[in-house]
C-alpha cells in the first residue's frame, strides 16, 4: 500500500468529484507519480525513490533479500568450511 499525502483542498476536490461523477474512478500512476481521473484531474504526488522502485518491481523485504541469494549462498558455503 502506498500512502499519498494530499492537501485538505485536494481531498475536498476528490470528494466533490466522487459525488458529482458516478461511478468515479481515480487512477494512481506510480511511474509518473500522478493521480488522475477521466474529468481533467491531474495531481502530482511524491514517493521516495527506493519505495517507488520496490513497489514497481513487487519487492518486499524477502524479495530484496533474495536479490542477493548468490552472495548469501557464497557466504553460507564459506561459513560451512570455516567451522
Amino acid at each position: 500500500m502506498l500512502p499519498i499525502a494530499l492537501s485538505e483542498a485536494q481531498v475536498d476536490d476528490l470528494f466533490n468529484r466522487a459525488a458529482k461523477y458516478s461511478p468515479y474512478e481515480l487512477t494512481a500512476d506510480l511511474n509518473t507519480c500522478t493521480l488522475s481521473d477521466n474529468h481533467g484531474l491531474s495531481l502530482n504526488f511524491d514517493v521516495e525513490p527506493f519505495r517507488q522502485n520496490c513497489l514497481l518491481h513487487g519487492l518486499d523485504d524477502i524479495g530484496l533479500t533474495l536479490k542477493h541469494d548468490d552472495k548469501i549462498a557464497s557466504y553460507e558455503t564459506l561459513a560451512r568450511y570455516q567451522r
